[in-house]
C-alpha cells in the first residue's frame, strides 16, 4: 500500500505515542484530502476547487485499473469525475471510491479530511472580522481539539498586532 514506509509521517503526533499503532500504518488503504488552500469567496469558485481536490484523489488510484493481479473494473463514476461534476457525482464520489479500495484491497478505508491547520484557521477567521470566540469555536470542532488547546493556539498563533 502506498506510504508503507512513511512512519516518520506520524512522529509527534499523539496517535504515535502508542506502539500498537506502528505496525498498522500503511496497511490500510487511505483517502486524504486536505481542503486547507480552500479560501475562494464565492460559492461557485469554493465548489468547483473541492471538486478539483476530489478529481485529485481519484487520479492517485486510477492506475489500480491496470495493476496484476487484481484487475477490477473501475466504476463507471470514476469517468465522471472533473471540476465541474455535477451535484448527485460530486455529493457519491468519496462513497464510491472507498467502496471501490476496500473491494480491490480487501480492507477498510480510512478517509483523512484536513480543513485547515490551526494558523489558517486564525487567519482567516481575523480576515472575516470573526471575534475571538467564534475563531475558537471554529478550531474546536474543526480541528476536534478542547477549548483550553484552542485558547492556547489562538494566543500563541494569533499574528495580529495589540
Amino acid at each position: 500500500m502506498e506510504h508503507a514506509d512513511k512512519g516518520a509521517l506520524f512522529e509527534g503526533l499523539d496517535i504515535w505515542k502508542e506502539e500498537k499503532y506502528h505496525s498498522l500504518q500503511g496497511s490500510y488503504p487511505v483517502i486524504f484530502l486536505s481542503f486547507a488552500d480552500v479560501k475562494e469567496t464565492s460559492f461557485g469558485s469554493a465548489r468547483e476547487k473541492i471538486c478539483r481536490i476530489i478529481k485529485s484523489a481519484y487520479d492517485r488510484y486510477s492506475a489500480l485499473q491496470r495493476k496484476e493481479p487484481k484487475q477490477k473494473k473501475l466504476p463507471d463514476i470514476f469517468h465522471k469525475i472533473s471540476p465541474t461534476m455535477g451535484d448527485s457525482v460530486a455529493s457519491y464520489s468519496l462513497k464510491a471510491l472507498s467502496e471501490f479500495l476496500a473491494d480491490y484491497y480487501g480492507k477498510r478505508v480510512i478517509i483523512f479530511r484536513i480543513e485547515g491547520r490551526a494558523e489558517e484557521i486564525i487567519e482567516t477567521g481575523h480576515e472575516f472580522g470573526l471575534s475571538d470566540d467564534d475563531i475558537l469555536g471554529r478550531l474546536q470542532r474543526k480541528l476536534d481539539i478542547s477549548l483550553e488547546k484552542a485558547q492556547r493556539y489562538l494566543k500563541e498563533l494569533d499574528k495580529r498586532t495589540v
